[in-house]
């Protein structure tokens, strides 16, 4: 499996900080690794450090979103070679204690989330008015927020975490494209969660997240049912004792 590493960072504190990811990766042997900077000033930094790994810069303008909106923005301008298979997006303060080959090869193929959320769909009818929804939910404000723009095919069961995920290249392209489309369809004010607009461009593509069972917060023993079409997550069951 060819698979790519990809780290999108900027600031001081996230370049050290990747600086340290990168070098418990290496350990493990996978040097397949590209850092995204957004300036030389960075670039330099990265490459004195770690030199033998490939870093580039790509500029985008935020447009008046916050922060968040910069990594997905910079992923949609990036070219993947034709012979990578498999592609890792991670957060710089992901330390390797554990070879990754193991998951990589047991997800490969597959949108793979390192954590996922239970989101219970009858949670998108519960709220008369978006100003209802409790503020520490911003991810829900943020799904209903577009939802009331536009419809999506199915509504999704589960709210992604993408700070360590990995598709193939087969679909790359087609999410990351739909995930900044559904991104600009939201107003600058609106847009407050990157990751809840990813598990909308998911379910609209008819793409299930999966993780292991242990990785997945307040899974229900069973799952909820609800009226309107459904894109339910998947999940590698615990092994038994």
């Amino acid at each position: 499996m060819n698979k790519l590493f990809i780290y999108c960072v900027r600031g001081k504190r996230h370049l050290i900080m990747s600086i340290w990811s990168i070098k418990s990766l290496l350990e493990f042997g996978h040097v397949n690794v590209l850092v995204i900077v957004s300036n030389s000033t960075e670039k330099k930094f990265i490459n004195k450090y770690i030199p033998s790994i490939k870093c580039q810069i790509i500029k985008v303008s935020l447009e008046g979103y916050k922060m968040w909106a910069w990594r997905p923005f910079v992923l949609k301008k990036l070219k993947i070679k034709n012979e990578i298979t498999n592609i890792v997006i991670t957060d710089a303060d992901i330390l390797w204690f554990k070879n990754p080959s193991k998951f990589l090869i047991k997800f490969k193929n597959q949108c793979w989330f390192h954590k996922i959320t239970y989101l219970d769909p009858n949670d998108f009818s519960l709220f008369k008015r978006i100003e209802d929804i409790p503020p520490k939910r911003q991810g829900l404000i943020t799904m209903l927020a577009f939802l009331k723009k536009r419809k999506i095919k199915m509504l999704p069961n589960f709210h992604i975490n993408c700070g360590l995920f990995m598709v193939s290249k087969k679909k790359y392209k087609i999410i990351i494209d739909d995930w900044v489309k559904k991104i600009k369809t939201l107003k600058t004010s609106e847009m407050l969660m990157t990751e809840a607009l990813l598990s909308l461009t998911l379910s609209d593509l008819g793409l299930k997240p999966i993780s292991d069972e242990e990785d997945i917060k307040y899974l229900p023993k069973k799952l909820i049912p609800k009226k309107q079409s459904v894109l339910s997550l998947k999940f590698r069951p615990k092994k038994k004792k």
